[in-house]
């Protein structure tokens, strides 16, 4: 058991106006707010050599904090995980985030994205 965290970089920073990158502060406190005490495995791009070993990762986390990257909410989907969402509605650049439960599926700002959520 342990608890992986995404985090999503790349074309985040290159185009901090629509998209939010979410900082690692943000993982550590969303981890200590949900009472997690699994170890933990960062994926971040700069450490991948491979994709598929990270997927395979995310995927096999008993708790996933993701990013709010398709990437990681994949993962969430095929897996079994306890999965928490950054919330990062109306936020761009490197900023702190709240996380909530579930595999939330609003990625970033641009005006193309809107709420995905549907009715119950």
């Amino acid at each position: 058991p342990y608890a992986a965290f995404h985090v999503r970089r790349g074309d985040y920073l290159k185009y901090p106006e629509l998209y939010a990158a979410v900082t690692e502060r943000s993982y550590l406190d969303a981890y200590d707010r949900f009472d997690c005490d699994l170890p933990i495995r960062w994926v971040r791009e700069e450490d991948a050599n491979d994709w598929m070993a990270d997927f395979r990762t995310l995927i096999g986390a008993t708790v996933l904090f993701r990013a709010n990257s398709t990437f990681s909410w994949w993962a969430s989907v095929l897996s079994d995980a306890t999965t928490y969402s950054p919330i990062v509605a109306g936020k761009t650049g490197m900023c702190d985030c709240e996380f909530v439960e579930g595999n939330w599926p609003r990625l970033c700002n641009a005006t193309f994205v809107t709420d995905l959520h549907l009715p119950e």
